[in-house]
């Protein structure tokens, strides 16, 4: 049975009709909730999230989609992404401040290239607009580059532009803290997030975008409701 932290706030996590099961709020920042939950979910799945907001209370539904999760043995990490920013009592609860954006650890190898350099690197972690990598060799700070790779859950060739704002030597190989110049969000997902939050944003009453995986999501939703442990 999930033992929620008495220190952290506890949200109500349902998916589809299945029975509801308790999830806490790790972190919050603008665009991003993570939760920690014995519910399975997959990138790509719709995720409702149903808070008291205001005084008196009143409940009020923000929808995203799951866009990371970490599999551990009794729970998992649920990482959600917001079209519009999250609630200000998430946020609140959550950490006490608003960050711009959380990371979520990868490992995707990449290409890398400017001018005459390519080079082989890996992503070790991402977030809504930025990543770090780690490269066979340093990239000069302020460098503009291009990444490609492969995206493993539909083959889909990726490509952005981003540029490289600090780096540290790491462990073995230098390590790069890079903002994506041009690109979707969230690129470094396993499924595409930026095509759902437009859609999400432009045409909310149209419904997922027909990729196969965010058209499998719908047959699964993800519900959040707020509880509060006493």
């Amino acid at each position: 049975m999930f033992a929620a932290s008495s220190k952290r706030p506890v949200l109500t996590l349902r998916i589809a009709h299945r029975l509801s099961e308790l999830a806490e709020i790790i972190d919050a920042s603008a665009h991003d909730v993570l939760l920690e939950s014995p519910v399975s979910a997959q990138p790509g799945q719709v995720a409702e999230l149903l808070c008291e907001v205001g005084f008196p209370s009143e409940p009020k539904t923000y929808t995203g989609v799951v866009h990371w999760v970490q599999q551990e043995r009794t729970v998992n990490r649920i990482a959600v992404a917001l079209p519009h920013l999250a609630p200000p009592d998430v946020l609140i609860k959550a950490s006490g401040s608003i960050r711009e954006s959380l990371r979520f650890n990868c490992s995707i190898p990449v290409m890398v290239s400017w001018k005459n350099n390519s080079l082989r690197g890996r992503v070790l972690n991402y977030s809504r607009a930025g990543f770090c990598l780690t490269a066979e060799g340093a990239i000069p700070n302020d460098q503009e580059f291009t990444v490609t790779w492969t995206r493993n859950s539909d083959q889909v060739k990726m490509k952005i532009s981003a540029a490289s704002r600090w780096a540290t030597p790491g462990e073995g190989l230098p390590i790069a803290g890079c903002n994506m110049v041009k690109g979707p969000l969230y690129c470094f997902s396993h499924v595409d997030v930026d095509r759902w939050l437009h859609a999400a944003v432009n045409r909310p009453h149209i419904g997922l975008p027909g990729s196969p995986a965010m058209a499998a999501s719908t047959l699964m939703t993800t519900r959040l409701f707020t509880t509060y442990r006493r």
